[in-house]
């Protein structure tokens, strides 16, 4: 299955290496992808601390979120499909950022950061919500841009994150718990 989008993805990755890499671009990139996600984060942790009632329950469906989706795309998926990082399948493909271990589907970093943005959309006035959709997108790109994941893993990421932030969204307002 993985080795039509492997080319597709290859040619992408070689594009974005050889045509668009900089070194104040790959800077920008390397800041992107550790701390998109933290920012997200902050958010939330804020929404759940400092929100009234509505806000913090958008703040716990978020964690929920995350949980769920840490749970599929750790606990599972990499494990299951063991699709190894594109500079492991192609000497062609020069990271960008450290050598990560683990498998490469899908994009963990992308998937936390839209399993947080996906409810942070739906729950918040919408200026907010295309605020954090703008963030988990950067934070997508920059992982095909720094070469340490394919395009199909940034997308399955957000189908997964998509996934889980339905299903926190679930959990939580049927949740006896959450009247906080």
């Amino acid at each position: 299955m993985f080795h039509l989008f492997t080319e597709f993805d290859l040619k992408i990755l070689l594009y974005v290496q050889e045509n668009l890499r900089t070194e104040s671009i790959t800077l920008l990139m390397q800041q992107v992808t550790s701390l998109g996600s933290i920012f997200l984060a902050l958010i939330v942790f804020w929404l759940i601390v400092k929100g009234i009632h509505d806000e913090r329950l958008v703040g716990i469906t978020a964690v929920v979120s995350v949980v769920i989706e840490v749970a599929v795309v750790n606990g599972l998926l990499k494990n299951i499909i063991a699709r190894p990082r594109p500079y492991v399948f192609s000497n062609d493909i020069i990271p960008a950022m450290d050598i990560l271990s683990e498998y490469s589907f899908p994009s963990g970093h992308t998937a936390l950061a839209f399993a947080m943005a996906f409810v942070l959309y739906r729950c918040l006035p919408k200026k907010y919500g295309v605020l954090a959709i703008c963030i988990a997108s950067l934070v997508g790109v920059s992982r095909v841009y720094l070469g340490v994941h394919y395009l199909s893993d940034v997308i399955g990421g957000v189908v997964v994150a998509y996934w889980a932030s339905i299903v926190a969204d679930k959990i939580v307002s049927f949740s006896p718990h959450t009247h906080i």
